[in-house]
């Protein structure tokens, strides 16, 4: 293995989406808990590379069931399960607002060239986990399947 290559931590339950010959993992949990970092792989060279999240306090913290989808530069992670350590969250209405309901019921986009975080893209009807998501002509976004309880 090459010195100073950038390998993401090991986790499960992470979200994953490919666009041509650049795919980014984002999120998942492992023994540590829930993670909200983000990652790119070249599918070229098979290297990773850090994807630099300008305010990790608006990152949210996915352990699983989220989608995400590739559009313009931007990542939307839509829905998808998240719990949080108390020491995650400073907010405490905020904490106490994810522990009695850790489904989203939003879209929250990441701009992939500047790291801004946009913690309220879009509303979803519903707050929902492990469903599957498709963006068809970067117009129509379809949601099919899921669960929220």
């Amino acid at each position: 293995m090459k010195e100073g290559l950038i390998i993401p931590k090991p986790r499960n339950s992470h979200s994953f989406v490919q666009n041509g010959d650049k795919a980014y993992v984002y999120g998942g949990a492992n023994t540590e808990g829930p993670l909200n970092d983000c990652f790119e792989l070249d599918l070229k060279q098979y290297t990773f590379s850090n994807v630099k999240i300008a305010d990790l306090n608006l990152a949210p913290y996915f352990e699983m069931g989220t989608s995400h989808l590739y559009q313009g530069n931007q990542l939307l992670l839509i829905g998808g399960r998240s719990h949080c350590l108390p020491t995650q969250i400073a907010d405490p209405e905020a904490q106490a607002k994810i522990m009695a309901s850790p489904f989203r019921d939003v879209i929250i986009s990441l701009d992939l060239a500047t790291g801004e975080i946009n913690d309220n893209f879009a509303q979803l009807p519903t707050a929902l986990a492990s469903h599957q998501s498709f963006l068809i002509d970067d117009k129509i976004l379809i949601i099919y399947g899921g669960t929220n309880g």
